[in-house]
């Protein structure tokens, strides 16, 4: 099974990033376009994009190996100090690893609610590294296009690491507060 691509703002932002209305904006629903060209919905493909530190990027690959555009590398993830690899299929997140115990070979993973305060590690190529911490994680948001199922999200935070800022701030520049009844970024 080949699974390579995070998209964050789908399967691990959605409900940390979501832009709002394009008529709560003022802006005609054909006015946003796609990177060909197309029209396509606000909501769908445009702000509603993950950031670190000054970046705006759409995806992490989970080999560690290869950097996306922005040269940001998913190195794996931590929790109470235990590293786990990443696996990302649809819009579930896990955590996985592989541990020797009485000398047998077993399986752990970290899903749901067990990723809340996990912290997946990314690193860029202009030296920077960055932690990015799951808050929370729900599978009851609905996803805004047809087939309207219900989709795994994640709160997500972020803090630079080489060099040290003081404090998480939200992957969404403007994360929807506490008591919003639907997840929409605000500008």
């Amino acid at each position: 099974m080949k699974r390579t691509v995070l998209a964050l703002p789908i399967a691990l932002a959605l409900a940390a990033c979501v832009d709002a209305d394009p008529q709560e904006l003022g802006v005609a629903e054909g006015a946003v376009k796609t990177s060909n060209g197309d029209p396509c919905p606000m909501l769908g493909c445009s702000n509603n994009s993950a950031f670190l530190g000054p970046t705006e990027f759409h995806e992490l690959s989970e080999v560690s190996t290869d950097a996306n555009h922005e040269g940001f590398h998913l190195r794996g993830m931590i929790k109470n100090n235990v590293s786990w690899n990443v696996d990302v299929t649809g819009t579930v997140l896990i955590g996985y690893r592989w541990t020797i115990v009485g000398g047998l070979l077993l399986y752990q993973q970290l899903a749901g609610s067990n990723l809340v305060n996990a912290e997946l590690i990314v690193d860029n190529d202009d030296g920077r590294s960055y932690r990015i911490r799951i808050m929370s994680a729900t599978t009851q948001q609905q996803f805004w296009q047809a087939p309207l199922t219900t989709v795994n999200t994640y709160e997500l935070k972020w803090r630079q690491m080489a060099p040290v800022t003081s404090d998480y701030v939200p992957v969404c520049k403007n994360p929807p507060t506490a008591s919003s009844r639907t997840a929409r970024c605000r500008r």
